[in-house]
């Protein structure tokens, strides 16, 4: 009801801003991080870790520390072109 029409609104506005480009660097560089802590996370946990060589073997998955370089070079106008 009221809280979806809410929460679908704001999903647009967040995605609006995000197409032109209303996000700073200091934004990127704490999403990163919080990704990033998030993976670490799996390299500390033996079954996610072994979920992860799975998943790699059967999707081609990048491994944990792939993956950390690629969101490392994520760039601002990069995200701008994939939203859009």
């Amino acid at each position: 009801g009221k809280n979806k029409n809410k929460a679908i609104k704001l999903i647009k506005k967040s995605l609006n801003e995000m197409v032109a480009g209303k996000f700073s660097e200091d934004d990127i560089k704490n999403v990163i991080k919080s990704i990033i802590t998030s993976l670490k996370t799996v390299i500390d946990n033996p079954s996610s870790l072994t979920n992860n060589y799975l998943f790699h073997n059967l999707t081609n998955l990048p491994f944990i520390q792939e993956r950390i370089d690629n969101f490392n070079k994520v760039t601002k106008d990069e995200i701008i072109e994939i939203s859009a």
